[in-house]
């Protein structure tokens, strides 16, 4: 396992009540373009969140990032990008992935581990946590 754990990842915080505001989403599946609708962006950087904006993404990368022109949606006219899957996030919040730039990871032959290291990982990925500096 390497020392240094790097998961280019968008963490989208989505209530469970938006399953029924998505389009073509199938569990286990990624698709090729994925289109985030309505959030508002947290870049992370000390600049306040703005929105609503459309997220595409492409395989594993972000490739645009669109802001919502609400005059131009009105007319018809809005640059809205389209994918295979989109899922609906008005009123929620998206931001890039936390890092923990001091860790420490179990190993199975420490006896406290809860699982070795893959579950220990998928722990911190599902908090929020894409980058680790495990010391």
């Amino acid at each position: 396992m390497p020392r240094r754990v790097v998961i280019p990842a968008l963490l989208a915080v989505l209530a469970p009540s938006l399953a029924a505001q998505t389009q073509g989403v199938q569990h286990g599946v990624r698709p090729q373009r994925l289109v985030i609708r309505n959030a508002t962006v947290i870049d992370g950087n000390g600049t306040p969140a703005r929105g609503p904006e459309d997220i595409l993404i492409e395989g594993n990368t972000i490739v645009d990032v669109v802001p919502l022109d609400p005059v131009a949606l009105q007319r018809g006219t809005a640059r809205r990008p389209q994918g295979d899957v989109q899922i609906d996030a008005t009123g929620k919040y998206v931001l890039p992935g936390l890092i923990d730039a001091h860790a420490h990871l179990q190993s199975n032959r420490s006896g406290h581990s809860l699982g070795g290291y893959e579950y220990v990982l998928k722990l911190w990925l599902a908090n929020g946590i894409t980058t680790v500096r495990e010391v």
